[in-house]
């Protein structure tokens, strides 16, 4: 060889610290050129016993200085070794290569890592969002259904005020019928009892004149018998006169009854409405003066009978004025006891006018109450219908907003069934991811494992390069003594 084993070592050197320089991910490690003692320190001697396939190549140097040897003997071993330590550089380039290599595929692997896990945060956004939506379809399903609660409970209370409407039209109905029987019934009452009263006013007004008619026949026929019998009959004339004036006093007391019963006519003409029991009560009284006025006519034709027997039997003169006179006391009682009866009636009618008219203002205050009851009737009614057209629009309106979200929640289904097969395609997804990445974590933990063997294979045949060279700068520092020494010999 032309250069000597110096100028060979300083050549090969900066090779050799130029291969030392390798860096690595957050998994490798960087190097730099050191000496092979404080490589030695941190990583330890390595013997070819822990990696011989790798370093199967590379012969260890011995520990003992050996022998100087001739020249040629020591330019061919160092070959040898020169070999050998090319071989090595060039399997630790080979390994470098590899090593980045790996370095790469581990960059790429993490940023795939890396964007799988924006994928995972975007799909647990997404399945936050779908919970969010479920969340919210919940409420929305609790709204629907105490929405449609409360559309049964106004459909409920809906039915029962409509029934309730129908059974006060009902009411109503039939209180109308009755009061329009009741008025008709009250209204014929009064109109047969008018007539009947006018009928009857109209026959005493006959029997009123037919008596005056007789009485004024009777004073013709006692003024023909006064002129007949002035003389003998002069107690008799003065007794007939006596009975006269009680006749026209009983006459105007008749007349003043008449009068008070026009009176009383006038008065029941007036309260039509309200005179059922009093009618009855006057017919009753009218009958009874009618039955007295008969006997009254009766005892005046029993009084003329006797009084033409009187005048046809002179004979019995004084047993006939006798019989007059008994005839004219009782009939003096009668009229006495007729007056007190008629006071009696007229305080009877009194009361019963009193009666009546309490009855009266009972059946006013009763027609009220039932006006004011039908007014309140038609005013709940009015108010029932009122309520029921609001009902009704209210119902309508539910109706409408019913539709509106039946519709929502189709769409909302809808939306929901979409959501879920995506959500079943995003957890397929996300099993698959789960799995790819699983996988990914196992092949990097294997790629982490096949990194530490290389750094630590890496180590240790730097541990080795790094004795070798040592080992070769010491041999050729001890070759070049000794050949120094041989050529100073």
């Amino acid at each position: 060889m032309s250069m000597s084993y110096s100028e060979l070592g300083s050549a090969v050197a900066p090779r050799y610290a130029s291969t030392t320089s390798l860096k690595t991910t957050p998994f490798k490690t960087s190097f730099s050129p050191r000496s092979a003692l404080s490589v030695v320190k941190e990583v330890g001697v390595v013997s070819p016993l822990d990696h011989p396939a790798s370093l199967s190549g590379v012969k260890p140097a011995p520990t003992k200085m050996v022998a100087p040897m001739p020249a040629p003997y020591l330019m061919t071993e160092s070959q040898q070794e020169l070999t050998e330590i090319q071989q090595s550089v060039e399997r630790l380039k080979k390994q470098r290569l590899q090593v980045e290599h790996i370095r790469h595929e581990n960059e790429r692997l993490e940023i795939e890592l890396m964007r799988e896990r924006g994928e995972n945060r975007v799909l647990r956004q997404e399945t936050d969002r779908f919970k969010i939506v479920e969340a919210d379809l919940e409420k929305q399903t609790g709204k629907l259904t105490s929405l449609e609660a409360k559309y049964d409970r106004l459909e409920s209370a809906y039915r029962e005020k409509r029934s309730a409407l129908a059974d006060a039209q009902e009411k109503r109905v039939a209180l109308e019928k009755r009061w329009s029987m009741a008025t008709d019934n009250l209204q014929r009452m009064v109109d047969e009892t008018t007539k009947t009263y006018e009928a009857k006013v109209i026959a005493l007004e006959d029997d009123v004149m037919d008596r005056e008619a007789k009485v004024q026949q009777q004073q013709e026929e006692m003024d023909e018998l006064r002129c007949l019998h002035e003389s003998a009959q002069m107690k008799l004339d003065k007794k007939i006169e006596r009975l006269e004036n009680a006749n026209i006093d009983l006459e105007k007391k008749y007349l003043a009854q008449i009068e008070g019963l026009e009176a009383a006519t006038g008065k029941l003409e007036a309260e039509k409405a309200e005179m059922d029991q009093k009618i009855a009560s006057l017919v009753a009284t009218t009958t009874r003066q009618t039955a007295m006025i008969q006997e009254c006519d009766r005892v005046i034709c029993e009084s003329e009978e006797r009084m033409n027997e009187f005048m046809k039997r002179k004979n019995a003169q004084s047993k006939t004025q006798t019989d007059l006179e008994a005839k004219n006391h009782a009939l003096e009682q009668k009229l006495k006891v007729l007056e007190i009866e008629t006071k009696h009636e007229l305080d009877a009618l009194q009361n019963t006018n009193e009666v009546l008219q309490k009855q009266l203002d009972e059946k006013t205050s009763h027609i009220t109450e039932l006006e004011n009851s039908i007014a309140e009737n038609e005013r709940l009614a009015t108010s029932s219908q009122r309520e029921m057209v609001v009902r009704e629009r209210h119902r309508f309106h539910l109706d409408e907003a019913n539709k509106e979200l039946r519709k929502r929640e189709k769409v909302l289904q809808s939306t929901i069934e979409g959501l879920e097969a995506n959500l079943r395609d995003v957890v397929d997804d996300r099993k698959g991811l789960i799995e790819r990445i699983s996988a990914l974590q196992d092949q990097l933990e294997l790629e982490r494992q096949d990194r530490a063997r290389w750094a630590s294979t890496r180590l240790r045949l730097l541990a080795q390069f790094c004795d070798e060279e040592n080992k070769l700068s010491e041999s050729l520092g001890s070759h070049h003594t000794t050949l120094l020494s041989n050529l100073s010999d």
